[in-house]
């Protein structure tokens, strides 16, 4: 079963997938209007940790592992999966970008943990918002585990049990490449998006700093 917001539900169903829809928050704001942790705390309490989006999470949430019955959660940035998981002995994977997580865990999931908490939830549960395991869609080589600080792992070490790189991850399908390149050893580069305002701008710098090397390249974005 596809959990996703009510907004995507049609997508979801255009590709064949059993879904769930359930209310989420729209777009983040630019993150170039947050540049101090005081700012991304502020947005945070009106958005990820506020008590009644989280609220609303867990009920709707809830409702639908009631009637689906999962055997394992998969879950990106839906953290009230991982409570519920912790609540009812599911097994939880949550999928995230390293260094976004190394950017978020001092700020964000403390003041996540915190409403969940005020919502009644008990401490134990909301600690485990990560789940069971943490999947990076990476390499540790360009996602280094070093650069989590001893804060990071403070707040880690209270929510999962594993943390494991699953290396990229490539599109399905016989149309992710031109056909003129199917069969051929190409140089590949994989540009993670995520979820960033910057990620064009990104895309760009990248191609421009290849577009005078004579190799033929497969960009996967």
């Amino acid at each position: 079963l596809f959990l996703c917001a009510r907004e995507s539900e049609h997508m979801a169903r255009e590709l064949g997938l059993p879904v769930a829809a359930v209310p989420e928050l729209g777009p983040q704001p630019p993150w170039e209007t947050i540049k101090t942790a005081d700012d991304l705390r502020r947005v945070t309490r009106t958005r990820m940790a506020s008590p009644s989006y989280l609220s609303d999470c867990m009920k709707s949430d809830c409702a639908v592992v009631d009637a689906f019955g999962p055997q394992v959660i998969v879950t990106d940035l839906r953290h009230s999966l991982g409570v519920i998981g912790a609540q009812l002995a599911i097994p939880v994977l949550s999928i995230t970008n390293l260094n976004l997580l190394a950017f978020m865990l001092p700020v964000v999931f403390p003041c996540i943990i915190e409403s969940l908490c005020q919502i009644g939830v008990a401490q134990r549960h909301a600690a485990r918002v990560f789940g069971d395991v943490i999947a990076i869609p990476g390499l540790s080589r360009f996602e280094p585990m070093s650069n989590l600080t001893a804060e990071n792992w403070a707040v880690l070490r209270q929510s999962t049990r594993e943390i494991c790189y699953l290396g990229p991850i490539e599109p399905s399908g016989g149309d992710s490449e031109p056909a003129e390149l199917v069969g051929k050893r190409r140089p590949r580069i994989y540009f993670s998006l995520g979820g960033s305002n910057s990620t064009v701008s990104d895309l760009i710098y990248v191609l421009q700093k290849l577009q005078h090397r004579p190799e033929q390249f497969v960009i996967h974005a």
